[in-house]
């Protein structure tokens, strides 16, 4: 009976290190994000995956509602030049990328210059509102972004 006492302790010890070292790490994740993520990392995808389809069932979000404040707009960080040095139709943003979530905000997809280089554009990003589902509200931290890279060095 002792062996298998010390037997448990030592195959219990490690994933006891392992969750502790995960649970003190720094950051602002709550416990429940910390223990899905170390289990994500420890090859048990699936179960997370099962529990958190399980939660949003059971507390599915509401229909409709809007988002406050919009899609954020991102002022150039310095202005285009008069006289572009290539074409421009080098220059022109990519096409629109369509919203998931209906009816689309004003400038919801659109394509916003970050960082210009040059005085020609280097870095655009995209704003799109996420739909989990066709009808679900979405709430203030329901935003993703794209981004593209423009090659203006040469």
């Amino acid at each position: 009976m002792r062996r298998v006492g010390v037997l448990m302790v030592v195959l219990l010890l490690w994933p006891a290190w392992s969750i502790g070292g995960a649970l003190t790490a720094p950051g602002t994740d709550s416990t429940s994000a910390r223990l899905a993520e170390w289990t994500r990392s420890n090859g048990l995808s699936w179960a997370v995956s099962g529990l958190e389809q399980a939660q949003y069932k059971m507390n599915p979000p509401k229909v409709g509602g809007s988002l406050a404040g919009g899609i954020p707009r991102i002022a150039p960080s310095r202005p285009a030049p008069n006289q572009p040095t290539r074409p421009a139709s080098y220059l022109a943003p990519p096409a629109t990328t369509p919203s998931q979530a209906q009816p689309p905000l004003p400038g919801e997809g659109s394509w916003q210059t970050l960082v210009n280089v040059h005085g020609e554009p280097a870095i655009r990003a995209a704003f799109l509102r996420l739909a989990l589902e066709l009808g679900a509200q979405t709430g203030p931290r329901d935003v993703a972004s794209g981004t593209t890279f423009d090659d203006v060095a040469g």
